[in-house]
C-alpha cells in the first residue's frame, strides 16, 4: 500500500520534475525567464513529464504534451515497449501486484486531473505503437472532464514522432498559437 509507494517515491515523475522546477527557478532568479510567461512542453517521456508537471504546480501558463503517457497502467499492456520500459522507470512497480498497480496509478496524470488548471495542448500520432493514441484520448477526456481548457490533435499515419512535413508544420503552428493564446509568447 502506501508504505510501498513511499519506498519508491523517488522514481518516475518526482526527482526529474524536481530537477525541471529547480531549473525554472534558477532561470527566473537570474532574470532569464519571466515567471508569469512560462510553459512546459515535451515529447514522449517529456510529454509525460509535461502532463505530470501541471498536476503538481500551477507555475506554467500553458502545457504541450506530445506522445506522452497519461496512464501507466494501460500503457503497461498497450505499448510495444511495455515489457522493458516500465521496469526502467518504475523499479519495483509490478502491474501484476496491487502495490505495483497503486504505484503506477499514483504516477498517472489522468488520476490527478482535478489538480490541473493549466491549458493543455495534446498532439499525438494516430499510429503510435510506443505510446498508443489512446493515451492522448485518456488525457484529453480526463482534463476536459475536470474543466481544463484542452485541445487534442491526432495526426493520421503518424507514429511516435511526426515525420510528414505537413504535419510537422501544422504542429509547430499549433504550438505557437497555443503559447500565444495563453500569454506565453
Amino acid at each position: 500500500g502506501q508504505d510501498y509507494a513511499r519506498r519508491v517515491i523517488g522514481h518516475v515523475g518526482e526527482e526529474d520534475l524536481g530537477d525541471v522546477l529547480a531549473g525554472t527557478d534558477h532561470l527566473v532568479a537570474t532574470g532569464i525567464a519571466d515567471p508569469g510567461r512560462m510553459a512546459v512542453l515535451g515529447l514522449s517521456y517529456g510529454g509525460y513529464l509535461s502532463a505530470w508537471a501541471v498536476t503538481r504546480t500551477r507555475r506554467f501558463r500553458a502545457a504541450v504534451v506530445m506522445s506522452g503517457v497519461a496512464d501507466w497502467l494501460s500503457f503497461a499492456t498497450a505499448s510495444n515497449l511495455a515489457g522493458g520500459y516500465d521496469p526502467l522507470y518504475h523499479r519495483g512497480a509490478d502491474v501484476t501486484t496491487p502495490e505495483g498497480r497503486e504505484f503506477l496509478a499514483a504516477r498517472s496524470p489522468v488520476c490527478h486531473a482535478g489538480a490541473v488548471t493549466t491549458p493543455t495542448l495534446i498532439l499525438h500520432g494516430a499510429e503510435d505503437r510506443t505510446t498508443p493514441a489512446g493515451q492522448a484520448d485518456q488525457l484529453y477526456r480526463a482534463w476536459s472532464a475536470a474543466g481544463v481548457r484542452t485541445q487534442l490533435v491526432v495526426y493520421p499515419r503518424e507514429g511516435h514522432e511526426l515525420t510528414e512535413p505537413g504535419h510537422r508544420h501544422d504542429a509547430a503552428g499549433r504550438v505557437l498559437a497555443w503559447l500565444t493564446e495563453n500569454g506565453v509568447l
